[in-house]
């Protein structure tokens, strides 16, 4: 009898350990709730600025065809910018517009094949005073990184001048301004580096086309085909409204 108690006494001692460890066991490996992952959130109206540098070039020929000069002007531009981004997943869909203002200034002299007056040498020359763009967005962000392509309309305000070469200081023979249209694409990269503000870096390609361009002045009246692209490298920074700039990933 008393065999049989001790027996008894050590298998329930026994038990009440190995349950003892098993709900010990249990407990260490309980899994352990974490918190929510922070990603940037892009969607919501911005605005913003941007400095940068132009490049324009140009070809000047007769209503014939008969080429008659080419070349490159570049200048500083700064300018403003505002759109929408809306974010789904990784994908960033937008639009933007932005307007730039310069002085992209160059010109060229060459040999007038039909001299009206009679001024064999002529130079021709343009100053870019203001462009833009209105474009459709399409971004792939990670997380505060956004790699971008962009494309839509572009328009450039300029003046158009024609000079008398031959004669000391170059006299003005005829001008004409106004705003030509075309196509744009381009290429960039924006980073949010502070709550909703971030910083971008853009490169753009605007084509214009060719163009029929007529200049006046008192005694001078010449028409020119025109063709023109310009090339824009920008740095900029935005401002972003709307609620908090992070959010939770679940």
């Amino acid at each position: 009898m008393q065999i049989s108690f001790r027996l008894i006494l050590a298998a329930a001692l026994g038990a009440a350990s190995m349950g003892s460890a098993a709900a010990a066991d249990l407990h260490v490996k309980a899994p352990v709730a974490k918190a929510p992952a922070a990603v940037y959130d892009w969607t919501g109206f911005y605005v913003g600025g941007h400095l940068g540098w132009a490049w324009t070039d140009k070809n000047w020929r007769t209503p014939a065809g008969a080429d008659l000069t080419s070349y490159t002007a570049d200048g500083f531009i700064g300018g403003v910018q505002g759109g929408y981004n809306w974010q789904t997943g990784a994908w960033v869909v937008g639009v933007e517009a932005q307007a730039s203002w310069g002085d992209v200034v160059t010109g060229r002299n060459w040999t007038d094949p039909e001299p009206v007056p009679v001024v064999p040498i002529k130079r021709t020359g343009t100053t870019v005073a203001n462009l833009g763009t209105v474009a459709l967005r399409l971004g792939h962000a990670v997380d505060r990184s956004l790699f971008y392509v962009k494309g839509g309309g572009a328009w450039v305000y300029e003046t158009y001048r024609l000079f008398d070469a031959t004669t000391p200081g170059t006299p003005l023979l005829a001008s004409a301004t106004g705003t030509r249209w075309g196509w744009m694409t381009g290429i960039g990269y924006e980073y949010a580096f502070l709550g909703n503000w971030s910083a971008k870096i853009e490169l753009d390609y605007l084509d214009f086309g060719r163009e029929r361009i007529t200049v006046a002045g008192p005694t001078t009246v010449r028409a020119f085909d025109v063709t023109q692209d310009v090339v824009l490298v920008k740095a900029g920074i935005n401002y972003r409204f709307g609620g908090p700039a992070v959010t939770a990933k679940y």
